[in-house]
């Protein structure tokens, strides 16, 4: 890393600074290399003549910072056609109360190509008498499982003037206005938490407006910053089972979430044809957008599963299509695409793991090995995986959300159909027994189910014997059996038999009936 900066500035009583500067670079990819190599750089302050450096909103890099395409396999020169202007506009100093600082350009070098930077200029614009600012929304949480909350939002003050009365509003979707008249004494660089009046909701995904009006009785100069907007889903219970296809029109449908941790793109419902697993639709992330930071976290929000101690089982069932991206099979500088499965029983407060692949176990071709810089787009049913995953021993009997947590570290595309959370509740006479045969009397076939793992484990054979006494069917097992085993009678006559089931430490004797 190697940092170009500039000479100490003061900003005490500036807005804002805005930085201007011509870029050129070209990635470097050639016969030594895999892939197209990822330069980068960033633009920075320094509050403190270059002790610590603190990012801007500028950060580029790879086939995102460059000028010239495609990759060369040459060191660069860049002709006059070859330069980009970049601007970046560098905001909020009250944030640190930031007095001098210093603007850096940080080059990462990944042992790529020639960068140039040329033609720099920077603006600094005055503070203005007056200028609210809404600096943040506290609350409410991206995920809610109640519709009354209070918002909750944190108010600045980036004017010269002391702020003594001002009007915090907010609005839900197209809802009524709700103001709040504050009085008080905010002076510059100033911050302020408040909690505005209780809001209601309903059940679905909404947009929670907060902006602010009238600093001191008067118009504020800088409106631009007056407003911030939240996403945010609210939660209720459901009973199982839970389906979610994405072949509605409606994204996210009513009762489930999508909650954009760290910005960026985010998932979002896709019809491009052939690629869903069934339908028309699936669930796709973005992951190499160049929006994207690396370690960027989304996630896809369940319903409220009903879950009760009488349910024997909770499972969850899900279609899966990724393929490998460009840093396969990565490094301590390019981690790689992860998907994890969290449980939660608070409503995202804490969390359970119950599943996680990335790299070789989350690819779904046939070729763990292959990449590609292209952004994948399955095209055919086998490059789509099926998972199944038993929730039980995570869960227990209390309800509880899925989040389906993509962690993206822009290497390719991830796509999800199909999924499916589901219970069962086995039938009292195998739970009190151990097995369970049905039908009985059957025509052709029947069924053993064996209760658990365990018990399926400890039997030995099966056995079926004719009104002679004759043994007509025989299976044999070593710790191999299924906790279902279907037995074919189809090629024997109809009329009464004796089932035999040998296991290690029992052996049960029922009669059975073909008609």
């Amino acid at each position: 890393r190697d940092i170009f900066r500039t000479a100490k500035m003061n900003v005490a009583n500036l807005d804002s600074i805005s930085v201007s500067f011509n870029v050129a670079y070209q990635q470097y990819f050639g016969t030594d290399v895999p892939a197209p190599l990822n330069d980068s750089l960033r633009v920075m302050i320094s509050p403190d003549c270059g002790l610590t450096w603190l990012p801007t909103d500028y950060a580029k890099g790879g086939a995102g910072l460059a000028t010239a395409t495609p990759p060369s396999g040459t060191a660069f020169v860049p002709t006059a056609a070859q330069w980009r202007r970049e601007t970046v506009v560098i905001k909020d100093f009250c944030t640190d109360n930031l007095q001098n600082i210093m603007v850096g350009f940080e080059s990462y070098n990944d042992f790529g190509n020639n960068l140039y930077v040329d033609g720099i200029n920077i603006v600094g614009y005055a503070s203005v008498a007056r200028n609210a600012v809404v600096k943040s929304i506290n609350q409410p949480n991206a995920a809610l499982c109640t519709t009354s909350f209070k918002p909750g939002v944190t108010i600045g003050n980036d004017g010269l003037d002391t702020i003594r009365t001002l009007k915090v509003n907010y609005q839900i979707d197209n809802g009524p206005v709700v103001t709040l008249n504050w009085t008080g004494e905010l002076a510059k660089c100033g911050r302020i938490d408040l909690i505005l009046a209780n809001a209601t909701s309903t059940v679905g995904t909404h947009t929670l407006k907060v902006f602010t009006s009238e600093p001191n009785g008067l118009s504020d100069l800088v409106p631009a910053n007056d407003t911030l907007t939240k996403t945010f889903s609210i939660f209720a219970p459901a009973p199982s089972p839970i389906f979610e296809g994405f072949e509605s029109t409606t994204f996210p449908t009513t009762n489930w979430g999508v909650q954009n941790v760290t910005g960026g793109t985010t998932w979002e419902r896709s019809t491009q044809t052939n690629a869903p697993r069934t339908g028309v639709g699936a669930l796709l992330l973005n992951n190499p957008n160049a929006r994207n930071s690396y370690n960027a976290l989304d996630y896809f929000i369940s319903p409220i599963v009903i879950n009760r101690s009488s349910f024997d089982s909770v499972l969850l069932d899900f279609d899966l299509s990724y393929r490998s991206g460009p840093q396969y099979p990565g490094s301590t500088i390019f981690p790689l695409d992860t998907l994890e499965i969290l449980a939660t029983q608070d409503c995202g407060q804490t969390f359970t793991s119950v599943w996680k692949k990335w790299g070789n176990e989350l690819q779904t071709l046939n070729d763990p090995n292959y990449t590609t810089t292209n952004a994948f787009v399955p095209k055919k049913t086998a490059e789509w995986m099926h998972h199944h995953v038993y929730l039980t021993p995570s869960v227990g009997a209390d309800n509880f959300q899925l989040y389906f947590a993509a962690k993206g570290n822009k290497q390719n595309n991830m796509w999800l159909d199909n999924i499916n959370i589901y219970t069962k509740t086995l039938p009292q006479k195998l739970v009190d027994q151990g097995y369970l045969i049905y039908p009985n009397p059957f025509n052709n076939n029947f069924l053993i189910h064996q209760y658990d793992a365990e018990t399926a484990m400890n039997l030995q054979s099966v056995q079926v014997f004719n009104a002679a006494g004759q043994l007509v069917w025989d299976k044999r097992y070593n710790g191999n059996a299924n906790r279902q085993i279907n037995v074919d009678m189809s090629a024997f006559a109809k009329g009464v038999y004796v089932l035999k089931m040998i296991y290690s430490n029992k052996t049960v004797v029922e009669r059975i009936v073909k008609r």
